[in-house]
């Protein structure tokens, strides 16, 4: 995402430059002060402008590049899209994220189309129930390994797994090394 790399016919390798999007995600990616108001000193929580106004193909866009380019997407982040006629998401891939469950409410009130999450060990069955009350229009749900939605208890053999889906539009469903219990 930060500029392509291709062999030219003359076997000389030719750098593409970044797009103005993806120049544009980089300058906002390490100048949030242009589309937020300075951090809450106590909370230091980002909050985006009164004035400011991303639509949801950005939105999605920039949470994904923020990832790709190494930044943790953790709670303060978050707070970035809590308002969700100003900053909506539809498409969320998290991974590797030190989200909490708090960060994750402030996700799971917007309409979300699609839900990705790998490697997110903070999450736990709270979000699950948050998901439930909240996303009942998701189309695509994708819980890999260190996500803890599912987990109600340490895992036992013995014990009867109680799992209820309850997302009436979803159309696309992986579980892939999560635990059910």
């Amino acid at each position: 995402m930060l500029g392509r790399v291709r062999l030219k016919d003359s076997g000389i390798m030719d750098e593409e430059l970044p797009t103005l999007l993806e120049t544009t995600f980089r300058y906002l990616a390490k100048n949030l002060h242009v589309v937020c108001n300075d951090p809450d000193p106590v909370t230091q929580q980002l909050e985006l402008k009164p004035d400011v106004v991303i639509p949801n193909e950005i939105c999605d866009r920039f949470l994904r590049y923020q990832q790709d380019c190494g930044q943790d997407i953790n709670d303060r982040f978050i707070q970035i899209f809590r308002d969700t006629e100003k900053s909506p998401l539809r498409n969320i891939r998290l991974r590797n994220s030190t989200i909490t469950n708090e960060g994750m409410r402030i996700l799971l009130r917007h309409k979300l189309n699609s839900l990705s999450m790998w490697y997110c060990n903070k999450i736990t069955t709270a979000s699950w129930n948050i998901l439930i009350e909240n996303c009942r229009q998701l189309r695509s749900l994708e819980l890999g390994r260190f996500v803890d939605m599912l987990k109600h208890s340490e895992p036992n053999e013995k014990t009867p797994i109680d799992f209820q889906l309850v997302l009436p539009q979803l159309r696309h469903l992986i579980l892939n090394g999560v635990v059910l219990q």
